[in-house]
């Protein structure tokens, strides 16, 4: 790598080891609640995956009452799915060019005129599926694009050292609106009706716009390039700088390969959880819900502890164990002979699932340059979900043909392995630092 590269890929300021140890724990604490943009930004957020839970649920329900067909309601899935991907893909490039901040509202704000598009469109001229899907892929392209800024924003809110700190507390309260936005979005479905209850999820995007709106935000280096009047490389060039970034740091390269095999293999794990509930040990759609419930509060834990696992035993340790925990998980759900014994081991993946994504997120907040870090984080993305459909139909042929018993257990097992391998590669770095890339 050229002394040209190097400077480009350097953090803008490196602060003395001593230092940075100086800081103590419980004060960076204090600081962070303290922090009324963080604050802000938090209850932000909180709402706008309100909106998202809710609207995972109501969709469907949209689907099944302008069609009655589950086949629809599948496409429309997929569909989002597609969008999404492809959304991620470009997302980076738009995040470290235009102003963070600015952009998470204008998604929150072309989401809620998506989701109110819908009653209008009933009312006018009565159920249509074509809305569904318009508005279905609108909204996942909005969504998409938020989730890279989101990703890339917390920096620019909070002290380096209180970084996965908030990302705990943000993700801690995300789990808690994904049990809360079923729940609601469900009696507001049954109180008015589906259409009526897309409201809800209009509303809850609104809040978090006009709480973006009151943060305030250090600048990233997009606006200090747009400042300087800096002139931009072709969007390929700049993917390509985030794809070369990702591999060049040893640790990112790592943590990349190991989840790509992690996720292509893992991915249709809930999939197949709800069939062996279904069929195996013969269980209501009620119990299901509920299973999967009870389970959502391994990822509040999972956002309490995430910090203080991250501070004891470092990140290698933290994101490899939380991956074996989920590997293990799967081996014990495809074993399991009871629905409580399924509850508690699905509440210990979804413990090692947040775990593993606070740790993720986190590092590549900490080591990528503030200008690299939207097409960081949308290369990652791409590169770990792009064989994601390729596993999940894999996974359930397979199912069909050996059952999902055996194949939870070769999941599980396959998981764990690529958890122990990952203990011989960069990956268990306990404090990975900024400029830990290849000549």
């Amino acid at each position: 790598m050229s002394t040209q590269a190097r400077t480009a890929l350097a953090p803008e300021i490196e602060l003395p080891v001593a230092a940075a140890q100086a800081e103590t724990v419980d004060a960076a604490r204090v600081r962070l609640w303290r922090n009324r943009n963080f604050n802000l930004f938090w209850a932000s957020q909180t709402s706008d995956a309100f909106g998202d839970a809710a609207a995972a649920i109501i969709i469907p329900l949209l689907v099944l009452n302008a069609t009655g067909s589950v086949a629809q309601m599948g496409f429309v899935t997929a569909t989002t799915g597609i969008t999404g991907l492809v959304a991620t893909l470009l997302s980076g490039i738009v995040t470290d060019r235009v102003n963070r901040r600015k952009l998470m509202i204008n998604c929150d704000i072309g989401r809620t005129v998506c989701y109110l598009l819908i009653p209008l469109s009933w009312w006018l001229w009565g159920p249509s599926l074509w809305i569904i899907y318009v508005v279905a892929i609108l909204s996942a392209y909005l969504t998409a694009t938020f989730v890279v800024a989101y990703n890339t924003i917390v920096p620019n809110i909070v002290a380096q050292n209180q970084i996965h700190e908030a990302n705990g507390h943000l993700q801690t309260t995300a789990a808690l609106a994904y049990i809360a936005g079923p729940i609601i979005a469900g009696f507001a479905s049954s109180l008015l009706n589906p259409t009526m209850a897309v409201i809800v999820v209009a509303a809850s995007y609104v809040v978090s716009a006009i709480l973006m709106v009151l943060v305030k935000v250090g600048k990233s280096s997009a606006d200090r390039s747009k400042e300087s009047g800096e002139t931009k490389a072709s969007p390929f060039q700049e993917f390509m700088a985030g794809i070369r970034f990702l591999l060049n740091h040893r640790v990112l390269r790592a943590v990349t390969m190991l989840l790509i095999v992690f996720f292509f293999v893992s991915a249709a794990t809930v999939n197949l959880a709800i069939f062996r509930l279904k069929d195996d040990l013969q269980q209501s759609d009620k119990v299901i819900g509920t299973v999967f419930g009870i389970a959502s509060c391994g990822s509040i834990l999972g956002g309490i502890l995430a910090a203080t696992l991250r501070r004891r035993w470092g990140f290698g340790p933290s994101f490899l164990g939380s991956m074996m925990l989920q590997g293990i998980a799967i081996i014990c759900i495809g074993l399991a002979p009871s629905v409580a014994v399924m509850t508690v081991l699905a509440t210990l993946f979804t413990f090692g699932l947040t775990v593993r994504y606070i740790s993720t997120m986190t590092l590549r907040q900490e080591v990528t340059p503030d200008h690299l870090l939207g097409r960081v984080t949308s290369a990652l993305l791409t590169l770990v979900l792009v064989l994601t459909p390729i596993g999940v139909a894999l996974a359930t042929v397979l199912a069909e043909r050996l059952g999902t018993r055996t194949v939870l257990i070769c999941t599980g097992a396959i998981s764990v392995g690529v958890a122990i391998i990952g203990f011989f590669t960069s990956a268990q770095t306990r404090r990975p630092v900024s400029d830990d890339t290849l000549a």
